[in-house]
């Protein structure tokens, strides 16, 4: 063994690992607006041996999508495949560097290999370790296709139900050039056909090699993403002001959706203790429900409601409630 060429090896394992991560995290975002465009997060069907089959009402809502953003959508999901392989490939290249014994051997460039062939250069007992990982997965994988004509019925072929494992899936990653720069088939009559893979199966199971091999071996923290993928940075926010309600919608990569619009119609509630003589003033909501605060303790309330639009307010209806008696 070349020590001298082991030893620049092990040097640049840190700098690998970071770039592991990069590409990880590039992948993660471009995925993470995709997947919330076409409700990608849903809960999904399994098959009789309880793997996921890809959903059919994510291809139904991207063949209904402007011709334009199904392109974005297009360049997202090759940006993010393209990410994911070359984080995939440096993380087994970097598996193997921390698990065998002769480094030189390991001196191959990542993206010179396929990812089948970095799986085979790895310990028997470490490909143990990623078919366990690979067996806790259970998300989905699932491909898209957009052509120049009009979108083919059932183009997507569902070829990741069935019992199969880690070296298995990344033979197939391999074989359909998923996990690799953008590709475009050329299929006559129909012109163009550009087919590509949006890999939420991958993510998690990158995520897993890189929590239970990679960073314990570097003895490095590495937080799992578990449901953070598609979790909220900041709640929502709501407000009613002037006739209007807006909205605020952040998500976790720092994007906000807003939106502002006037109701057709509104509730006005108007509340009085039972036995009064006088309402209180209206209390006008855009909402179907409201509370009430401050009321008093084991205390009976008459609540009169009305819709209004922009002609007036309709007949109330007036209904009861008694309060729970104050806690000791």
């Amino acid at each position: 063994m070349n020590t001298q060429k082991s030893d620049k090896q092990l040097a640049m394992v840190p700098f690998q690992y970071e770039m592991v991560l990069n590409f990880f995290h590039a992948a993660c975002n471009s995925l993470d607006s995709i997947l919330n465009r076409l409700d990608g997060y849903q809960d999904i069907t399994v098959d009789d041996s309880g793997r996921p089959l890809a959903p059919n009402y994510v291809t139904e809502k991207y063949a209904k999508l402007p011709i334009g953003e199904k392109f974005n959508l297009v360049g997202s999901c090759l940006q993010a495949t393209t990410s994911l392989g070359l984080a995939f490939a440096h993380a087994l290249h970097l598996l193997g560097i921390l698990t065998s014994d002769d480094v030189s051997s390991k001196s191959k460039r990542p993206n010179q290999l396929k990812l089948i062939g970095l799986y085979n250069s790895l310990p028997q007992s470490v490909c143990n370790e990623l078919n366990a990982s690979y067996e806790l997965v259970h998300s989905h994988d699932f491909e898209m296709e957009i052509s120049a004509g009009p979108f083919p019925e059932s183009s997507r072929e569902d070829k990741q139900s069935g019992k199969k494992d880690f070296r298995q899936m990344l033979e197939y990653w391999d074989t359909m050039r998923m996990l690799q720069d953008s590709h475009l088939l050329f299929a006559y009559p129909r012109g163009p056909v550009v087919r590509f893979l949006i890999p939420l199966r991958s993510v998690h199971i990158l995520d897993r090699i890189l929590a239970n091999q990679i960073a314990p071996r570097l003895k490095q923290k590495y937080q799992m993403l578990d449901n953070e993928l598609s979790r909220q940075s900041e709640p929502p926010k709501l407000s009613w002001k002037d006739g209007l309600i807006s909205v605020s919608l952040p998500n976790k990569l720092g994007h906000i959706l807003e939106a502002q619009w006037k109701p057709a119609k509104t509730t006005v509630l108007r509340i009085r203790e039972e036995n009064s003589d006088e309402w209180s003033l209206g209390f006008e909501i855009p909402l179907d429900s409201c509370a009430f605060v401050d009321l008093k303790p084991d205390t009976e309330y008459e609540v009169m409601i009305t819709q209004k639009n922009d002609f007036g307010e309709s007949e109330p209806v007036i209904d009861k409630l008694k309060t729970k008696t104050e806690s000791s």
